[in-house]
Formats: structure tokens, C-alpha cells, sequence
């Protein structure tokens, strides 16, 4: 998976939880670098924010014009948006863009990505251990 954001620290704790999955992550902080890695190599799923102010891009409408690739765009990968929840508000047009979908909270994007990747655990229909308030 490529994760495509200028501060990747911010990114750590979800990247831990994905790599539980088996998930392996190549990350960079621009879109130029995002686009060469895609030219190298193949990746199943990309994640990236919208707003990349500490790198080379200086843009808060990069992730946004970065979804519009015709690398992405032509049979690429998916690609999922994690962004602050201001995202949320831009949903409609960032899928209509190509996004597969658009997020701001941790555990969506856990079960978005594993869900996309095929890695979704299986309901076990043992509806014992719920808890009902």
C-alpha cells in the first residue's frame, strides 16, 4: 500500500494497526513522489490526505488534484482519502473525482482498508459475547 501524506508521523498509530493485517506500507510526502513510486511499483490500494503544506506540493488542494491521475484514474489502484473531518464535507465530489471513499476517523479507515484489500473479518453471527446497552 502506498500512503501518500506530509506528515507520516501523524499516520504511525494506523499504520501499527494495519500492519497487524499484514499490511506493508511504502510512504511518501508529495504527490510528484507518489507518482513516480506508482511508475515503479504496484500497489493495491493508495491512501492520501488532501492538504500537503510541508512538502514539496505547498498546496491545501493536493490530495484533491492528486486523485485525478490517469494513473488512478485508468485501471490503478483504489484510493481512499484520510483527512481531517472538513473532508467529510468534500465526500460527494472527492468519489466523483475517483476516490473510493473519504474518511476522517481511525477506526473507518481501519475497516475501510482491510474491507477494500479483502482482509475483513467475517461476521461470526455468535451474537453471545454483545453487549447490549
Amino acid at each position: 500500500m502506498l500512503w501518500v501524506d506530509d506528515r507520516p508521523a501523524n499516520n504511525e498509530s494506523e499504520r501499527k494497526l494495519l500492519r497487524v493485517h499484514g499490511i506493508v506500507f511504502d510512504n511518501v510526502v508529495s504527490s510528484g513522489e507518489a507518482l513516480e513510486q506508482l511508475a515503479k511499483e504496484s500497489y493495491d490500494l493508495v491512501i492520501t490526505d488532501l492538504g500537503r503544506r510541508d512538502s514539496s506540493d505547498r498546496s491545501a488542494t493536493a490530495g484533491a488534484a492528486f486523485i485525478e491521475q490517469p494513473v488512478l484514474r485508468q485501471g490503478g489502484p483504489r484510493l481512499v482519502v484520510y483527512a481531517g473531518t472538513w473532508a467529510l464535507a468534500q465526500k460527494d465530489d472527492l468519489v466523483r473525482r475517483g476516490a473510493n471513499d473519504v474518511m476522517a476517523n481511525r477506526e473507518q479507515l481501519i475497516d475501510t482498508v482491510l474491507r477494500l484489500l479483502g482482509r475483513a473479518p467475517e461476521p461470526s453471527g455468535d451474537l453471545s459475547r454483545c453487549r447490549w446497552a
